[in-house]
């Protein structure tokens, strides 16, 4: 048995292998590194779905709005931490800077004491206000961002070490933790305040543990690469109008048509934004570290071809998305069913999700001028569609707004490939 196993594993190696002549690409490192990450995404996607659907049965519109519209404010506070660590630390530890986790993880706690400050001036606000909902939410997100956002970068670390099955595994914990405890939550209480606490405390603590788990079980050394702190302090900078902005359409739409109108939004995003984070973070999660090893020249010499094929694979899955999300909606979301169309609409943004890879070279290479360029005009041009299509359209307008920035994204990453030397 061990044997035919032996020998079907090679035989499958040799024929990824040869296909490798008209892919260009290394169809052994993609195989393996992305089945795994595959099944964690699948996981993550399969607890969110099934945790969606609990927040569609036990919490009224009213309440799931108000808890988005908070999770939302969480979102933009913590663009103040060093989000740009993440891809810092991919990239050193691929060239070897194992150092680089413990230093970020310091680093990015020290800068992250303005998210508490802010949280703390907004609360004092909706205290005054009367609000104590928004207020004690807000006190929340204050005390458990900072270790949130610097105990994730355990992940990064052992992206970086292309320890991807390890990844998939410590991943599914850090999602099926958090949905069953609110689930739970769902259970006994239908106030919003109390499920942004048990959402935060689980995930702050499943976080907190696989970072310490990660250094006990691969004890990184002490080796830095002086830049990568640097580098991470830049892409921080970049982040900061990227990550604001892809919690402002939620905040808008809240603003200008309420809480019930938000949930009915986030309905009809949540299923095309769990593929497009799927494709997305299986792309950087494999593409980073093969990128950082290779030369600006290597890398455009096939990259075209790639990504036709993938954005064939994309418009595939898009297709099947808009037939199947009636019968999705129909059977475990009837409530929501108005949501159908926008879903529908909303999921032709996923063909824009391939700027991730332009965007992943332009990082591998520390192409910082480029990465300012992007990272400030697509969030610019997106604030603008969506202030000015929400407030004139109403939910109609923030899904055109959503649709039309992404594919600007994606044209503007490739002019700025392109032109990148």
């Amino acid at each position: 048995m061990a044997s035919f196993l032996e020998r079907t594993k090679q035989r499958l190696h040799d024929i990824l292998r040869k296909t490798e002549k008209y892919t260009k690409t290394d169809m052994v490192y993609l195989a393996k590194g992305g089945t795994w990450l595959t099944l964690g995404h699948i996981v993550a996607v399969i607890s969110s779905f099934l945790l969606t659907i609990a927040f569609a049965n036990l919490l009224p519109k009213e309440a799931y709005g108000t808890y988005k519209y908070i999770l939302s404010i969480a979102g933009m506070i913590m663009a103040l931490s060093l989000t740009g660590f993440k891809t810092a630390v991919v990239q050193s530890v691929a060239r070897g800077f194992e150092g680089v986790l413990k230093a970020a993880f310091k680093t990015n706690l020290r800068w992250s004491m303005g998210m508490p400050a802010v949280s703390l001036a907004g609360a004092i606000y909706y205290f005054l206000n009367d609000n104590t909902t928004l207020a004690v939410s807000l006190l929340i997100i204050g005390f458990f961002s900072p270790l949130l956002s610097s105990s994730g970068l355990y992940s990064m670390f052992l992206t970086g070490k292309k320890e991807f099955k390890t990844t998939a595994i410590y991943e599914a914990f850090n999602n099926i933790i958090p949905a069953l405890s609110l689930f739970i939550a769902l259970l006994i209480t239908q106030k919003p305040v109390a499920l942004v606490f048990v959402y935060f405390f689980s995930t702050t603590a499943v976080s907190l543990a696989l970072y310490f788990y990660t250094l006990w079980k691969y004890k990184p050394t002490d080796i830095t690469d002086p830049s990568s702190i640097s580098y991470g302090k830049h892409l921080s900078a970049m982040n900061i109008l990227g990550t604001i902005v892809v919690y402002v359409d939620r905040v808008l739409v809240f603003h200008y048509l309420g809480a019930a109108q938000l949930a009915i939004y986030a309905f009809a995003t949540v299923m095309p934004e769990q593929i497009k984070a799927l494709l997305s973070k299986n792309i950087a999660a494999l593409a980073l570290p093969k990128f950082s090893e290779k030369s600006m020249t290597e890398i455009k010499a096939n990259i075209s071809g790639r990504m036709i094929k993938a954005g064939l694979a994309i418009a595939t899955m898009t297709a099947l998305y808009i037939i199947a999300a009636p019968y999705i909606f129909k059977i475990f979301f009837p409530q929501y069913f108005e949501s159908v169309f926008y879903s529908q609409i909303f999921s032709i943004s996923l063909m824009a999700a391939l700027y991730v890879v332009p965007i992943n070279i332009l990082q591998s290479q520390n192409m910082t001028q480029a990465l300012y360029r992007f990272n400030t005009a697509a969030p610019i041009v997106q604030i603008i569609l969506l202030f000015f299509l929400t407030s004139s359209y109403g939910l109609a307008g923030a899904i055109t707004a959503q649709i039309t920035a992404k594919f600007f994204n994606l044209c503007l990453s490739l002019v700025l490939l392109a032109r990148a030397r």
